[in-house]
């Protein structure tokens, strides 16, 4: 009788799971432990783990040569999901349990320790995702992941504590608790921060309602303390709420870095990345060996806030251009392209120079005119150009905080904010299926309409301010979310002239 073995298992490359064949055998010889299949050094010393969690679970360890293949061969595998799978195909290749064959047909995912309990794993959502999208019915995992498996429709996963637990399951104990997901929750999580909180500041507000309606890469600069970022705080409670696959995304980001919360709710709220200055390349964007996630995927689907954007170092910043220009992060290693999913609205902030106080109404700057230059090109012009709006944050004047009342947007909660945000959204969607910040050249002249007074003014406003093809698309772009918000079908001139308002950092270069 051959002692071959075929079970499956599943490994994470970026944020996707990918089924993994374990085959075991064990053949008479000279005792050999080997495991092939372009594995990673966390999976080959899962042999001693496998070794040591087998004798002290109460089986055997089988003598001979056990040989472990982990197919396709081409792909390399990383991390200790694999240690169950082992573990299992061994005491089944060796006769010492017994199962029937609808088991083996199920997907097994866990780390073992030496004693035989079955410790978490990341990435366990991705690893459920792949075993229903593969067919599978059944996966066996840890009980402590068990949260993230109740994330994935129509798949039925069962949490195990220990080796001796899965054992007696796959030999036909009953299953104390079985999780068959037929319904997930979301739901919407209550922002504390709100826009009310904020006097004054008109200019700021309305550039961040239109950031948020249009999906746009926002840039502030003023003197501190003027409140970018308290703004910048506050942009998640006007912003949409994920829908049930843009949460899912964020899961399964949050799955592979470690960071899921133990609930089967997915959260509607958007993340909010606020990473300090001080933070590494690969920190920012990810990396490392094996690759994890960055702060810029962290914030796919939500908003990454970047704080005194000049402290940052120059060579990070420059790495954001590809994923603002692609929406996602490919990070070569080992010969491997693994690609992270970055779709996100930057939110930046910096002071106008060393000092802090160029333009400012209350103190002088006392920086000379090229260290202001010096200061503000760490920024690259090609940076730069990516923000679609870049506004000015000045000190709030003492009569504004008395005279609440007469300003409109200081008035407007940010439920207010955000009904209006929805609609803009829902008309960018009914029209062209996109947010207007993705529109491409082509999209631009199809869906953007603008009348013979708003194709005069930007015309001249192309030659006068010298802006680029990539500037003047920007700017087509954010005057159509204007006019979402206004609930127009035309772009007019007035839609126009206030998108060029936010293009305040050009005095500064």
């Amino acid at each position: 009788m051959s002692n071959y073995i075929r079970l499956e298992s599943a490994s994470v490359i970026g944020v996707e799971g990918n089924i993994v064949v374990v085959e075991v055998d064990i053949q008479n010889g000279l005792p050999k432990f080997e495991i092939t299949g372009l594995a990673d050094s966390t999976i080959r010393e899962a042999k001693e783990r496998v070794r040591s969690a087998i004798i002290n679970s109460g089986y055997e360890f089988p003598l001979g040569r056990i040989i472990v293949n982990l197919a396709p061969a081409d792909i390399r595998k990383e991390g200790t999901s694999f240690d169950l799978v082992i573990a299992i195909g061994i005491l089944l290749s060796s006769k010492q349990i017994s199962t029937a064959d609808d088991t083996l047909n199920a997907l097994i995912a866990g780390e073992l320790a030496l004693d035989g309990t079955v410790r978490s794993i990341k990435g366990t959502l991705p690893i459920v995702e792949a075993a229903k999208n593969n067919s599978k019915q059944l996966v066996y995992i840890p009980a402590i992941n068990i949260h993230e498996a109740k994330l994935i429709r129509n798949i039925k996963a069962i949490g195990v504590r220990t080796l001796r637990e899965l054992v007696a399951i796959i030999e036909g104990a009953p299953v104390q608790e079985n999780f068959d997901n037929d319904d997930i929750n979301v739901s919407n999580t209550e922002h504390v921060n709100d826009f009310t909180d904020i006097v004054g500041q008109t200019h700021a507000k309305r550039g961040m309602l239109v950031a948020a309606a249009g999906s746009h890469h926002l840039l502030m600069v003023g003197p501190p303390g003027t409140g970018k970022s308290m703004l910048a705080k506050r942009i998640p409670s006007i912003l949409t709420p994920l829908n049930e696959d843009e949460a899912l995304d964020v899961r399964k980001i949050q799955s592979v870095s470690g960071l899921l919360l133990q609930t089967n709710v997915l959260n509607a709220a958007r993340p909010f990345r606020a990473p300090h200055h001080s933070i590494t390349a690969t920190g920012l964007i990810g990396g490392m060996n094996p690759p994890k996630p960055g702060e810029i995927t962290l914030a796919h689907h939500g908003v990454l806030f970047l704080d005194e954007l000049t402290e940052f170092s120059k060579s990070e910043l420059e790495l954001l251009r590809q994923p603002l220009e692609d929406g996602k992060i490919i990070i070569v290693r080992a010969g491997t392209s693994i690609h992270f999913p970055a779709q996100f609205i930057l939110v930046a902030a910096l002071n106008p120079c060393p000092c802090g106080f160029y333009g400012s109404k209350t103190k002088e700057c006392t920086c000379k005119d090229w260290e202001r230059k010096r200061y503000i090109n760490k920024i690259s012009g090609p940076l730069r150009d990516r923000f679609d709006l870049q506004i000015e944050v000045r000190e709030v004047d003492i009569e504004e905080t008395k005279n609440k009342s007469d300003d409109m947007l200081t008035n407007l909660s940010s439920a207010d904010m955000k009904e209006c945000v929805l609609k803009a959204r829902e008309r960018q969607l009914n029209r062209q299926g996109k947010v207007n910040s993705k529109l491409s050249s082509k999209e631009i002249e199809h869906y953007i309409k603008m009348d013979n007074g708003a194709e005069a003014f930007i015309n001249q406003a192309y030659k006068k301010l010298g802006l680029s093809m990539r500037g003047y698309h920007k700017v087509l772009k954010v005057a159509r979310t204007i006019a979402d918000l206004e609930g127009v079908d035309y772009v007019y001139s007035n839609h126009l002239a206030e998108t060029l308002t936010y293009r305040s950092m050009e005095k500064y270069y």
